[in-house]
Formats: structure tokens, sequence, C-alpha cells
């Protein structure tokens, strides 16, 4: 088994929309330091997140697991924009879903501004995620705020199955990234809205991807140290030759010249 390096977040966005309006199209930002999920404190809006992982399946064999980590805000977060409170009064559930649909940070905006002029928004991603019951992660988070600047862990192997190839068990799905939904979004559920930090927020904040797997490839035998030749390095008195699609080698005694088919063991 191996594990990949942390794979880290290359791109993450919050939407956000009105509960009351429904016609509102709802704001976007990519420069924001906090990853939104939920209803925010005054009950005014809901959020959900994005976020992007550059994944490379190509020394993989097989996956085994893979987990998303996430770092929290503190509750009623001091010296932070406040877009939840991390209180959670009641136990809630996030979910982190693929993604169907691709997405980017778009321009630059103040901390805690939303634009609605944005390519993405609300109404064209926020909804645009496989069937919740398809292949999310869930992340349960029990009635009790969230003191401190915390790492919180998603067991997300299923959805990142559905983007590995079909060669090593996977789904071949494009990979778009994934969105953080609350499974508790309406009005009255500020108390389970939850917010953690963004790539925007910097080292030791940015979210990352970490993959268990099985190599392609077999790690390097040792070379036996009583041939007198050997593959990579033929020694005299050994020489090679190719005889239509078979290789052979050929041991000199001094007499005559003896072949032997490779992948045999030959010894002193």
């Amino acid at each position: 088994m191996a594990t990949t390096d942390p794979i880290y977040a290359t791109k993450d966005a919050i939407a956000q929309r009105s509960i009351a309006n429904s016609n509102d199209t709802g704001g976007w930002t990519g420069t924001d330091r906090h990853l939104a999920i939920g209803t925010k404190w005054d009950g005014d809006k809901r959020f959900r997140s994005f976020m992007y992982f550059p994944i490379s399946f190509a020394d993989m064999r097989e996956i085994s697991a893979a987990t998303i980590y996430i770092r929290s805000d503190d509750v009623n977060p001091v010296g932070e924009n406040r877009h939840c409170d991390n209180t959670l009064s009641s136990a809630t559930d996030i979910y982190i879903v693929r993604m169907l649909k691709d997405f980017g940070e778009g321009f630059d905006l103040a901390e805690g501004v939303f634009a609605g002029s944005q390519t993405w928004n609300w109404s064209n991603r926020a909804n645009a995620y496989s069937a919740l019951s398809y292949d999310e992660a869930i992340l349960h988070l029990g009635v009790g705020a969230i003191s401190g600047e915390d790492w919180f862990s998603f067991d997300a192997t299923s959805p990142i199955l559905r983007l590995a190839p079909t060669a090593i068990g996977g789904g071949g799905q494009p990979n778009y990234g994934f969105v953080l939904v609350n499974a508790y979004e309406g009005a009255t559920n500020a108390g389970r809205g939850v917010q953690f930090f963004s790539r925007n927020k910097g080292a030791g904040f940015t979210p990352y991807l970490v993959i268990t797997y099985t190599p392609n490839t077999a790690p390097n035998a040792p070379i036996p140290t009583n041939l007198l030749g050997y593959h990579s390095s033929w020694q005299s008195p050994w020489t090679r030759s190719f005889a239509s699609s078979i290789e052979y080698i050929y041991f000199t005694t001094g007499i005559s010249t003896l072949p032997f088919e490779y992948g045999m063991v030959y010894q002193r």
C-alpha cells in the first residue's frame, strides 16, 4: 500500500442565495477566506461551497481509501467574516458530493462580498452535482459548538472511486470538483450552519485530499550477488543474443557456447 502526498485544493468558492426570495440567482465568491455551508447566522441566506483537487491516478492500480480534510473556523469567529456561527444547536450532516460541471473562482472580491455578475452562481452551479444518495461523503456533526480551529475529515472513497479510471475499478467520470451541502438549509436552521477555512486563508488552512492505493509498479527487487551477469549489466563471460522473439543468454565455457533461455537463474 502507498499513500499520496497531500493533494491540496487549487480552487474553491462559495455560492449564496436568499432564503425568502426564490427568484434570487445568488452571489458567488472565490476569494473569501471561508467555505460556508448551510444557513447564515441570521437565517437570511443559505450557502454551499465548492472545492477542486487536481488528482492523478497514473501510479495507481487499485484505490482502497480516500479522505478529504478541511479545517474549521471557531464558534462566533473573532477577526473573521461571520457567515455561519458554528454553534451547532442541533446535529447536522455535511455532504461532499461530486460536481457535474466545472467552476472557477471568479474575479477578486473583498472579504465577505458576493457578486451576482460572476460567471458562476447559485442558479447554475449549486445544484450541479450527482444525486445525494449516489456517491456522497458525509460528515456527521453532533450538537455542540465547534470550538477552535480543528481539522475534520470526510471518508471520500466512494466519490473518488467514481473519478478513477475504469481500468483500476473506477467509474471514469470527469473531475469537476465537489460541492459541500448542509442537510439542513432552511430559515429556521441558522444554528446548524457551519464554516470552514478556504485555501485563501493561507498555508496550514487549505483543504486537502489523501488517497491510499496499491501502486501499479512492483518495488525494485534486490540484485543477486551470486550471478556472473544479469539483465541490466551483462558481464564476461556472459553475452546476450536474440533469436526471433526469444532472448537467450550465452555462457562461453572455452570449449563450446551453451544457450540458456532468459528468466532462469544461473549461479557460479
